[in-house]
């Protein structure tokens, strides 16, 4: 004779088993309403998020490109660590100057919110007459100046990289 706990225990077995396969059948439809707004493989997708004995691909993935709506979010590559770095583009004027006196500011200004002191400098670089904002403006031409010539360099550097990895993977 079974008891009462063993009837319970038994219908509760059948019952988280019949919840789980529901909710995996709630899980793959959705996966495949997403698959076809997303355009990607609905499959994969389900091995790969819903599948115990799903197995990582050794090939790399493609890009894979997101559109809701009008925007297209496209997945970064990975960035080769051998590559010589891209210099970063230099400050123009107005950065020159925020730099220099954003301390000042804020000793002013303690309470002030961070946005509020970017609008401070706007206004405050809006005032500044041509002669006032040239020593600045030098400033930054020479940062450009520096920036274009790494920038070459790099070109360069990058052409020769280029080709010794396409001659390596031959």
């Amino acid at each position: 004779m079974t008891t009462i706990a063993e009837l319970i225990t038994a219908s509760l077995k059948v019952s988280v088993k019949e919840q789980t396969r529901a909710i995996v059948g709630i899980n793959k439809d959705l996966i495949r309403l997403l698959a076809a707004e997303y355009e990607f493989d609905h499959e994969l997708a389900i091995a790969k998020f819903l599948d115990d004995d799903y197995v990582i691909p050794t090939s790399p993935s493609p890009t894979v490109k997101i559109s809701k709506g009008k925007k297209v979010k496209k997945i970064k590559k990975k960035i080769d660590p051998d590559a010589p770095f891209k210099p970063k583009k230099s400050k123009n004027a107005f950065m020159i100057f925020t730099a220099a006196n954003r301390e000042q500011v804020k000793a002013d200004n303690p309470d002030i919110k961070p946005t509020d002191i970017s609008k401070k400098m706007g206004e405050m670089w809006g005032d500044l007459s041509d002669e006032d904002k040239e020593p600045y403006v030098e400033e930054s031409e020479k940062l450009k100046a520096e920036y274009l010539e790494k920038k070459e360099k790099w070109e360069d550097e990058m052409k020769v990289y280029v080709a010794t990895k396409a001659a390596s993977s031959d």
